[in-house]
């Protein structure tokens, strides 16, 4: 013999429509929220044709063992999309003489996204000369606020050349803050920024006293869901 929860597995789409007209239900509305390589939570709400809220195990155990193959979600976060979050709204039609469920997802999807700028920085005489005479580049990551300075062989860093690099690194770390990232959307949510004067392998850009130094930082925006 079948016990009650087993029935409600076994019941068809058929059986569901039936139900569905005996108490007069207009639609179905399932909120879901998903991201970090899960589904997350999920809810089910029923309307009857006259907006009241109506309670149904029979139809929402239905849906919530069905709709996985009715309905795409894209909760796998690869750091770049982050989840998405909406409703399904699920209502009873008729096509061609035959009554079906059809399912309308509505939701926005979560990403958070680095986006970078050139800021033109400028220099003094005495800060050229050592950038150019010692300094292969340097950069700060915003994971842990960290200066990684790249000195070019054979030089020897005086007490007050570092006195000079590190209030420069400071001046810059500080306007980085003002700087705007123009092509950036969304909302800054990083504390920190990001700074980088050349890539490994790669020198200073310095023209006419000014350096060039890449500005980044991360941004959160949501966009419609497929």
């Amino acid at each position: 013999m079948f016990n009650n929860l087993t029935k409600k597995y076994m019941q068809t789409e058929n059986d569901i429509i039936q139900i569905w007209k005996e108490n007069n239900i207009e639609k179905c509305v399932m909120e879901f929220s998903c991201g970090g390589d899960s589904m997350g939570d999920t809810e089910y709400t029923l309307y009857d044709n006259e907006g009241n809220q109506v309670l149904n195990e029979d139809i929402t155990d239905y849906f919530d063992n069905n709709i996985y193959e009715q309905v795409d979600f894209y909760e796998v976060s690869d750091g770049h999309y982050m989840g998405e979050s909406g409703t399904v709204t699920i209502e009873l039609d008729e096509y061609d003489g035959e009554l079906s469920f059809t399912y309308n997802k509505e939701a926005k999807s979560e990403f958070e996204e680095t986006f970078s700028g050139t800021m033109e920085f400028n220099l003094t005489e005495v800060e050229v000369k050592l950038l150019e005479e010692k300094i292969s580049n340097f950069n700060k990551s915003e994971w842990d606020s960290q200066v990684f300075i790249n000195y070019k062989d054979d030089c020897v860093i005086t007490d007050e050349e570092e006195v000079i690099l590190n209030d420069l690194i400071k001046r810059i770390e500080d306007d980085s803050f003002d700087f705007e990232i123009e092509d950036a959307i969304g909302e800054e949510v990083g504390s920190e920024r990001s700074f980088d004067t050349g890539e490994d392998g790669e020198g200073l850009n310095i023209g006419d006293s000014v350096l060039q130094v890449r500005i980044s930082s991360r941004f959160y925006y949501t966009q419609d869901a497929d």
